[in-house]
């Protein structure tokens, strides 16, 4: 089984796991010491360089994000032009953007 398993381990996971005082999962993951090029990246180890991206790209400053309804009955594709101008009234959505010139 364990042969027949093709998916694909973190480099740091797997030296870990090798490392292991377990001599069974030292014998398992001591192929994996090496590592080959030609193999993807684990969905994990992907995962994790992607958000890391995307925090280094992403501004550091907050962000406020308002939501409106844009029915009461919260039907697809139907808006109340009244319910949505009371909810930015209200919320203070328009004065919104003065807040942050100033």
């Amino acid at each position: 089984m364990v042969a027949q398993n093709r998916d694909g381990v973190c480099s740091r996971s797997a030296a870990v796991l090798a490392s292991a005082r377990c001599a069974l999962l030292g014998a398992l993951f001591a192929a994996e010491r090496a590592g080959s090029p030609r193999r993807p990246a684990a969905l994990g180890c992907r995962q994790r360089a992607l958000v890391a991206a995307l925090v280094r790209r992403l501004p550091a400053a907050p962000r406020l994000v308002r939501c409106l309804r844009a029915d009461a009955q919260l039907r697809p594709h139907r808006f109340d032009a009244a319910l949505l101008r009371h909810q930015i009234r209200s919320q203070g959505t328009s004065k919104a953007p003065n807040h942050r010139d100033a």
